[in-house]
């Protein structure tokens, strides 16, 4: 008996809680249920403040990467601004790169940087809990890599500074990257890194073909290239036109194999989850900017993650959304559920409050008919205008029948058992009785 009412009791809660951080906070509902399972939209989680650049979850969502810039302006800096503004020296332009925790709520800055004088792009490795981050110089072609665990133990790693083009490759099995890297001295070179620093030498092919990244099974990287082949013209065999063509090379083994089409499109297919993030504009005021509320849609049903975002990334696992809004970055945690489960505590949510709201009617019945001479309020008249300065607000009586004929209070022969009225509801209705109790009541077969 104890686990049969414990489990509802705390869905039940968590549907208040949510419900209360929704009012005071993002407005909406904070929960939605997809096709097998549901999710619960937990309360918001600071991370950072400042324009966000970049932000991105770990492979197994326990972590998000947040690149942030800032000015740092002081009072003593504004005072000086408004009291002589032609002298005084503008703030500088710093950046951080940040790490946040999931599982703790708590942010970690594991680098600044000079954001005037220098460009950052960061990436993780692979499945592991650390990144691969690259500090270059906005005025010529210098870079400085580092590799750093979520903690903040950051290595330098030493590679050729000059550096012509970047671009990153996370291993999508192994705790693993491969950086793709041209230099004016060395040329183009792919090379695999771990946490622990470079691993092996260089990975080329014969052919000069350029790397895409990581196949699925994250032993081999695919290159693609062009070749040209002669057309299949009797008449002129020298007739030529370009074909891509494709090879996957073993990281492990060195080996290459011919590869296909299909092979390159299967990299960039994603992970299919049963919900998807929906941002639409509203307009609210020709003088002010559009508000972009971000939505989680499944169907016919929404959960609202925040009122004004300007980007919203769930995690793959969907235990957590991260978005930024009003110039501040937040992480709101996302608890699952078992679709029946969620369903039941919604209905019962739904009866809570339907009870509640026929309570309120019955005790503003109770009250009006205290004002006037024991007289109960008639259906056949403008009951809810008699009932309105009783309550909260009208919405209070959306629903509710109004089933008594109106009369005087204390001619009422048995109030405990003559229906005031009620409000339907799935699978029942909440009654509201003359002696102002209220009580539940299944339909009949």
């Amino acid at each position: 008996m104890r686990t049969a009412f414990c489990r509802p009791f705390v869905l039940l809660t968590l549907f208040a809680a949510a419900g209360s951080a929704s009012a005071g906070q993002q407005g909406g509902p904070t929960a939605i249920a997809g096709k097998e399972k549901a999710w619960m939209l937990l309360s918001p989680k600071f991370v950072a403040e400042g324009e966000c650049a970049d932000m991105a979850w770990s492979q197994d969502g326990r972590f998000l990467l947040v690149n942030r810039t800032y000015m740092a302006v002081t009072p003593k800096f504004i005072q000086q601004s408004l009291s002589n503004p032609t002298t005084v020296t503008p703030p500088a332009h710093l950046g951080e790169v940040i790490i946040f925790s999931l599982e703790t709520g708590k942010s970690r800055v594991i680098q600044k940087y000079d954001a005037e004088e220098l460009n950052y792009t960061g990436r993780w490795l692979g499945t592991g809990s650390s990144i691969f981050f690259v500090l270059q110089s906005r005025k010529e072609a210098i870079a400085k890599s580092f590799i750093s665990t979520a903690d903040g133990d950051i290595k330098k790693i030493q590679l050729d500074e000059k550096v012509n083009y970047m671009d990153f490759m996370p291993c999508p099995t192994r705790a693993e990257i491969a950086v793709s890297i041209n230099t004016p001295t060395e040329g183009k070179m792919l090379m695999r890194f771990a946490s622990s620093g470079q691993i092996g030498g260089p990975i080329t092919t014969s052919s000069g073909s350029e790397p895409v990244g990581y196949l699925k099974n994250g032993t081999e990287i695919l290159f693609s290239g062009y070749r040209k082949i002669a057309l299949a013209a009797p008449s002129d065999a020298r007739v030529k036109r370009q074909e891509v063509y494709y090879e996957a090379v073993n990281v492990l083994t060195g080996a290459t194999r011919i590869s296909s089409k299909v092979e390159y499109q299967t990299l960039f297919d994603s992970d299919e989850t049963e919900l998807s993030v929906d941002s639409k504009a509203i307009p609210v005021d020709a003088k002010l900017r559009p508000l972009t509320p971000a939505l989680f849609r499944s169907g016919d049903e929404i959960a609202l993650i925040a009122g004004d975002v300007t980007r919203a990334e769930p995690n793959r696992q969907m235990t957590g959304v991260a978005y930024c809004s009003q110039g501040m970055v937040f992480v709101r945690p996302m608890a699952e559920m078992p679709l029946a489960a969620f369903l039941a505590a919604k209905e019962a949510a739904e009866r809570t409050a339907m009870i509640s709201n026929a309570k309120q009617i019955a005790t503003a019945c109770m009250i009006y008919a205290a004002d006037n001479d024991d007289q109960l309020p008639s259906n056949a008249g403008k009951w809810q205008d008699n009932l309105l300065p009783y309550l909260k607000n009208s919405k209070m009586m959306e629903g509710f029948v109004l089933s008594f004929k109106g009369g005087n209070l204390l001619k009422v022969e048995d109030p405990a058992n003559t229906i005031l009225g009620y409000i339907p509801g799935k699978g029942g209705r909440a009654v509201a009785y003359v002696d102002g109790h209220v009580k539940w009541i299944k339909n009949g077969p």
